[in-house]
């Protein structure tokens, strides 16, 4: 598990951007909502149990999973190389908040 954006490659703790090129309000890692791991491949998941604001409090409660398929590479853009994953009864579904920020 890594602890902080530069522990899990990244410049940046808000690397990501959405797919119209904007920077995205995602951060790579936060102690109490979301806790990623860098698999052997270079691969970024990040398992979450929330969402939040950026200034640290918690919006809503959410069970999903961040990944980044080639981790801290470029692009860094939900829809090309970034995906969000909602768990639901029947298993994983796309995000709520990445077809927002995808645009549809």
């Amino acid at each position: 598990m890594c602890t902080g954006f530069a522990d899990c490659g990244y410049e940046s703790a808000w690397p990501f951007y959405n797919s119209d090129g904007q920077a995205a309000d995602t951060v790579v890692a936060r102690d109490d909502l979301r806790l990623p791991i860098i698999l052997p491949d270079g691969i970024y998941v990040a398992f979450s149990r929330g969402q939040g604001n950026s200034d640290g409090t918690a919006l809503e409660e959410s069970k999903s999973v961040l990944v980044d398929v080639n981790g801290p590479q470029a692009p860094n853009t939900f829809g090309k190389d970034v995906w969000w994953f909602e768990t639901t009864e029947k298993g994983f579904k796309l995000g709520s908040s990445a077809k927002k920020i995808l645009g549809f």
